[in-house]
């Protein structure tokens, strides 16, 4: 049987620099004690010290007080080396603190280089390989659910029935606009007006039915002949979404491909039409009508109106 390996053995990076947060404020202790007990050798003569020190120069430019002047720099000299020993060891136990510190401080340094080099997983590191936030556009997933295919065949359906209203708005203006020259010019055109009607709603049957959002288009040219030389085109208004460098449709308020789970907008005249569902903040495909921000936005609007 293989012997299970320790946990220092395992994390040996871990391990050491625990023990260097442990023992770290245990070494600094010490040496501040050491440092307090110095200071209680000499706690009485630094007193007397600066109180000599100020008694010398009060009396520095009195001619009289030479002899106790000399005296009193003999006394203070005494003094000061009772008082030097103490600084010096002060000084002593104060840089082999510091060096100590330095030394806690570049172990603990190196020991976290070594963790996020070997110890520490990829999936923590960098985050899941798998998000579809980072995943490249020539690595989307094949296969998809049943309920992201029906959202595209959804999305399919709303492309489609956009199209078919657009055309329909544009048979009706074409309309009007052959009554009222036909009122004008007292030239029948209803027959022609109704033969392009007829071929438009054709057309955009034939496109709906492909069932590719990414290429449907309403293009509606009606030709008046009122006297048989004149023709009214009306330009077209492309309902597709805006498009990649690779001519792929894009989508949502990311504005990328479609992947995954998608959630239609139900606004007549969304831009986006088509929205990730983990770019809305919902965690299941609404039951019922769902707006995007712009069109709830437009609708409040509109109510406030």
């Amino acid at each position: 049987m293989r012997p299970t390996p320790k946990a220092t053995e395992i994390f040996p990076g871990l391990n050491d620099i625990t023990d260097a947060f442990e023992a770290l404020p245990t070494d600094v202790i010490r040496y501040f004690t050491l440092l307090k007990e110095i200071d209680a050798k000499c706690v009485n003569v630094i007193p007397v010290l600066n109180h000599e020190i100020k008694k010398f120069i009060e009396m520095k430019n009195i001619p009289e007080h030479k002899e106790a002047r000399t005296r009193k720099i003999h006394q203070i000299c005494g003094l000061i080396r009772d008082v030097l020993p103490c600084l010096e060891e002060k000084m002593h136990v104060a840089t082999i603190a510091a060096d100590k510190t330095v030394t806690y401080i570049d172990r603990i340094n190196d020991d976290f280089d070594l963790i996020f080099r070997n110890e520490v997983p990829e999936h923590i590191k960098f985050g899941s390989v798998n998000h579809p936030a980072i995943i490249n556009e020539s690595k989307l997933p094949d296969n998809k659910s049943a309920q992201s295919q029906r959202s595209e065949s959804r999305r399919e359906a709303l492309a489609a029935k956009k199209a078919a209203n657009d055309t329909d708005n544009d048979d009706s203006s074409t309309n009007s606009r052959a009554k009222s020259r036909r009122e004008k010019e007292a030239t029948p055109v209803a027959t022609t007006t109704s033969t392009t009607a007829t071929k438009k709603r054709k057309t955009t049957s034939t496109t709906a039915n492909t069932g590719n959002s990414a290429n449907i288009s309403t293009t509606s040219n009606t030709a008046i002949n009122t006297t048989g030389s004149k023709n009214d085109e009306v330009p077209s208004r492309p309902s597709t979404p805006s498009t990649n460098k690779r001519h792929e449709p894009l989508y949502c308020y990311c504005n990328q491909v479609s992947y995954g789970e998608m959630v239609g907008c139900d606004g007549d005249d969304c831009k986006r039409e088509w929205f990730h569902l983990p770019c809305t903040g919902l965690a299941t495909l609404p039951k019922g009508k769902w707006y995007c921000d712009d069109c709830s936005a437009k609708l409040k609007r509109a109510k406030k109106i």
